[in-house]
């Protein structure tokens, strides 16, 4: 990750699926397993809207997530990087937010997994799982 540079849809790895790991992601997907990570020392967040529609923020992001008796990987994420300047008061730029968008998707390969309208990484449906990433910037008036 580079300050200020914005990336779509990098492949970050390929990692292969046998029913040990398989049986690992189900685990921990049940427990509720959330990934925490940290840019400049600040903790990943996770915005959301409640059942009542409230914006709510939780810490990391959850692993993955299952329905109907299927489980489905969070395998790209979208990390939204807030930064802030003020040459006036502090030479160069600063990190002051760090939010993360997880979501599942699968392809043939990182860039059929990239499109929009790729179906959701079903975990028992395949033998190895893309890991991608998005990296935005966004300017923030917050300063610390």
């Amino acid at each position: 990750i580079k300050m200020r540079v914005n990336e779509s849809c990098h492949e970050l790895c390929t990692v292969a699926l046998d029913e040990t790991n398989k049986a690992t992601f189900r685990s921990m997907i049940e427990d509720s397993y959330v990934a925490n990570w940290i840019v400049d020392n600040l903790p990943a967040a996770t915005r959301y809207r409640d059942p009542k529609g409230v914006r709510r923020y939780m810490d990391g992001f959850p692993v993955g997530v299952a329905q109907y008796g299927r489980y489905y990987i969070n395998n790209h994420v979208l990390l939204d990087i807030q930064y802030n300047s003020n040459p006036e008061n502090h030479e160069g730029f600063r990190v002051v937010g760090f939010e993360v968008e997880p979501w599942s998707t699968s392809g043939e390969d990182y860039a059929a997994a990239c499109k929009n309208d790729a179906p959701a990484f079903d975990l028992d449906a395949n033998n190895a799982i893309i890991y991608t990433y998005t990296v935005r910037w966004t300017y923030s008036p917050i300063r610390w």
